[in-house]
């Protein structure tokens, strides 16, 4: 393919995309403005984990994990959990998800992780990790 048919193929793309979100932009406006600061849209919920998780908890590994690797499996994470900042508290088995890549968890250090629960197992699975320290700023 020539240079200049793949430009060509490019702004087409990129102007088919925008086409495509821009009305899910404006209906976000719509819906948090009607719902006096509720977030209720998938803009809005992709954005915040915070929003999005079931369950947040403060957690400390007992090893080493490189979560940058992306693996063919979920790969349980072996660790205490210190506090429960949303969400109940009960004995959960937290996963890192298959086929995703995050920031890599070091044992000992304090971490934030935002879970979702999967329906088919009940186990939860991380959508995102902060650490700690940087969470109570």
């Amino acid at each position: 393919m020539r240079r200049t048919e793949s430009r060509g193929i490019h702004a087409a793309l990129c102007t088919l995309t925008m086409l495509a979100v821009a009305p899910l932009a404006s209906s976000a406006a719509d819906l948090s403005s009607s719902r006096q600061g509720a977030p209720e849209s998938l803009i809005e919920r992709v954005i915040s984990p915070a929003i999005t998780a079931q369950v947040i908890v403060e957690f400390v590994a007992k090893q080493d994990y490189n979560l940058m690797e992306m693996v063919a499996f979920d790969r349980p994470l072996q660790g205490e959990i210190v506090k429960v900042l949303k969400g109940e508290h009960r004995a959960i088995k937290i996963f890192h998800p298959a086929g995703s890549a995050i920031m890599p968890i070091q044992a000992g250090v304090s971490y934030h992780l935002f879970l979702l629960e999967r329906a088919d197992t009940g186990w939860f699975y991380s959508i995102a990790i902060y650490p700690a320290t940087a969470q109570e700023k």
